[in-house]
């Protein structure tokens, strides 16, 4: 999958959930299936990983699992409460951080404002490592019934970039669901 910019798309008529790089579809989902805890990320029709919705103490958590292998690649906790404004990828052996999504104000971002041009921009979310330093972000835009989240993670990220990407498309599709 490589490093860059990742658009997800989600028209809000149907379940239907794409990733997209450079205009190509890299991963599908049918967010309808959530609704049984379990959602299934697809390449070409052929199952890549698969989210499970578990119980933790400390918040909502799902659990990413790699298809082929059956291993637990990572954990999604949400710490942020009702309005998200924290989810951490932890090591679902350890619980160790291995990124955050953070929104700075999640009051404010959860808002969605309408702009005199008919558009609505959603919060943003920055992708932050272990020390903090910001890695990436994750942009929200809706328009005409049609909601696209721009997920950006620098080349230079000290975590792996499928890691970061596969985490990103599970939080963006459960906050979508």
């Amino acid at each position: 999958m490589g490093t860059g910019t990742y658009r997800t798309i989600r028209d809000l008529r149907g379940d239907d959930y794409h990733v997209e790089r450079d205009g190509e579809e890299i991963l599908s989902a049918d967010l309808a299936e959530f609704t049984d805890g379990e959602l299934k990320f697809k390449h070409d029709d052929q199952e890549v990983f698969r989210v499970e919705r578990t119980p933790v103490d400390d918040g909502v958590s799902f659990l990413v699992i790699d298809t082929a292998t059956g291993d637990e690649i990572a954990a999604l906790v949400n710490t942020g409460g009702v309005l998200g404004g924290r989810w951490e990828v932890r090591d679902p052996t350890t619980g160790t951080v291995i990124v955050s999504f953070k929104c700075e104000d999640s009051v404010v971002n959860a808002v969605t404002t309408v702009s005199q041009l008919g558009k609505l921009k959603r919060h943003e979310y920055a992708i932050v490592d272990v020390q903090d330093g910001v890695i990436g972000a994750i942009t929200a835009t809706a328009e005409k019934l049609t909601v696209t989240h721009e997920i950006t993670i620098d080349a230079d990220a000290s975590v792996t970039q499928e890691l970061v990407l596969a985490a990103a498309t599970v939080f963006d599709a459960v906050q979508s669901a």
